[in-house]
């Protein structure tokens, strides 16, 4: 019997609460099944239409059993804080998809041993809150 991975891809998440500012970002996967042996490979782009601002930006898998990794300075982590604090969004900013990580299966960290359905979140808030 063959082993898959299977991750959920392209969660959009965008930061609200400012009419005039709404910086955005996505997360993208270079395929979304996997086997063991294969190497994943994870992108980010990002836009602000309007305003500069800061946001703090959070990346994050989903297990298929619900608990959630984080992306932290230093590596993964099963609590949640932001990847990048108080990161400065330009105004009129269009970054292309950009790879930021890539790592091979199985993963120790994040834990990506078993079969099933994995799925990236992105999230941009406000600095110092998960608003």
């Amino acid at each position: 019997m063959r082993t898959h991975f299977c991750t959920v891809i392209t969660l959009v998440l965008t930061l609200a609460g400012i009419a005039a500012a709404e910086p955005a970002i996505n997360i993208y996967a270079d395929s979304a099944l996997y086997q063991p042996g294969d190497s994943i490979e994870i992108s980010l782009s990002a836009e602000n239409d309007d305003e500069a601002m800061s946001v703090d930006v959070y990346v994050g898998i989903i297990l298929p059993d619900g608990e959630i990794w984080s992306l932290q300075p230093d590596g993964w982590s099963s609590s949640i804080s932001p990847w990048l604090e108080s990161e400065f969004v330009p105004a009129s900013l269009e970054m292309t998809p950009t790879p930021i990580l890539a790592f091979g299966l199985p993963s120790e960290e994040p834990p990506l041993i078993e079969p099933g359905y994995y799925s990236l979140a992105a999230v941009l808030t406000y600095p110092g809150t998960l608003e």
